[in-house]
């Protein structure tokens, strides 16, 4: 169960991701501090609450600006998914 700390967070969080101007649409706790949110158009983005999400939030941002998904529209990126679960270590996967 979140804590209201956790639970602002998390707010926080998905109102960063909307201001990135991706569509978030339901948010699941898989356990352990790991999320993963689901992006209208498809795909996901995971995270986990192991470091700030601000910083979180920061690495996806500056994913957004690699060449690779640069170039897509933000309401419809081409990914299956991001993993931001590894620190500064950045995963995706094209569709």
């Amino acid at each position: 169960m979140a804590s209201s700390t956790q639970f602002i967070d998390l707010t926080q969080f998905v109102e960063r991701i909307k201001n990135l101007s991706l569509r978030p649409q339901y948010l699941l706790a898989q356990g352990n501090g790991e999320f993963s949110l689901a992006i209208a158009g498809g795909g996901q983005i995971y995270f986990n609450t192991e470091q700030p999400l601000s910083t979180v939030a920061d690495n996806l941002e500056t994913l957004l600006r690699t060449p690779a998904l640069a170039t897509s529209t933000k309401n419809n990126l081409p990914v299956q998914y991001i993993d931001l679960r590894f620190g500064n270590k950045l995963f995706f996967k094209l569709k």
